[in-house]
């Protein structure tokens, strides 16, 4: 289910980036038709309109397809639950590519006539400020490309500085252990031998305090278990009060009680 929720985020996203490239073209086919001299044919100004954009639209599908590329090299938990989206974003965001460039053109030499165009007001306010900064900016290339390796150098550092781990670990403060014995096994012979399970633990592990347990599927039957398995809900004291600041020396102190009921499988999480 995780899955397909988010391949439905990356198709979301993807429309998205559909609708931002066919606007790209949409609005210059406008802005060509509404100043092209009235002689030229509408099918050789959108033509050339499309032309025009073509490439920083395709660059920009082209490097957002690029940054999803690493995701498909996943594998395990990772690679199951983003392999989905990646996909999903690679291929809707190459069909959109296509139709932005073939059939909006098209639906706009059909739909589109010569009318006057003039740009937003708010796009009028930030050109203005953004027409200065552009001529300082070509006037002082060294600069700006200073500028440029700083942040490269800064977002390096940031880079190096930032932990690997792609999935971090949960820990919500408590531990869970899961008890697997023989399938055999009868309710009340489980319940006996998880209770002897639990008066070991709070004999030789000072750090829990108390346990609560779930033997076999909880009431709405969502987590399929049977009467050989045990969930042991397991409260700690306060981490100040631990013999070691580490969690997995209580895990340690977990395993040794549990050397002492042989046949029993058991897992942390």
């Amino acid at each position: 289910m995780s899955a397909n929720l988010m391949s439905l985020g990356g198709l979301a996203i993807a429309i998205g980036m559909l609708v931002d490239a066919s606007v790209v073209v949409v609005e210059n086919v406008v802005s060509h038709l509404a100043h092209a001299p009235p002689e030229r044919s509408k099918l050789q100004i959108v033509f050339d309109a499309v032309r025009e954009v073509a490439r920083p639209v395709t660059s920009g599908i082209v490097i957002i397809v690029i940054v999803f590329l690493p995701l498909l090299t996943l594998e395990g938990l990772e690679g199951k639950l983003f392999k989905p989206v990646a996909l999903s974003i690679v291929f809707a965001l190459s069909g959109s590519l296509v139709l932005a460039l073939t059939v909006i053109p098209v639906a706009g030499s059909v739909l589109l006539g010569r009318t006057a165009h003039r740009d937003p007001w708010l796009v009028r306010q930030a050109q203005r400020l953004y027409a200065p900064l552009l001529e300082r900016a070509l006037d002082s290339p060294k600069a700006v490309a200073a500028v440029a390796v700083l942040l490269l150098a800064a977002a390096t550092g940031a880079y190096l500085a930032t932990g690997k781990t792609f999935m971090p670990t949960m820990d919500e403060g408590d531990l869970i252990m899961q008890l697997e014995k023989l399938p055999s096994i009868s309710l009340d012979a489980s319940n006996e031998l998880d209770q002897r399970i639990q008066k070991a633990i709070l004999a030789q592990v000072p750090e829990v305090t108390n346990i609560v347990a779930r033997t076999g599927a909880d009431e709405i039957g969502l987590d399929p278990m049977g009467l050989n398995q045990t969930d042991m809900f397991m409260v700690l004291k306060p981490r100040t009060e631990w013999r070691t600041p580490d969690k997995d020396s209580i895990i340690d102190s977990l395993r040794a009680v549990m050397a002492a009921f042989p046949g029993v499988n058991f897992t942390f999480t």
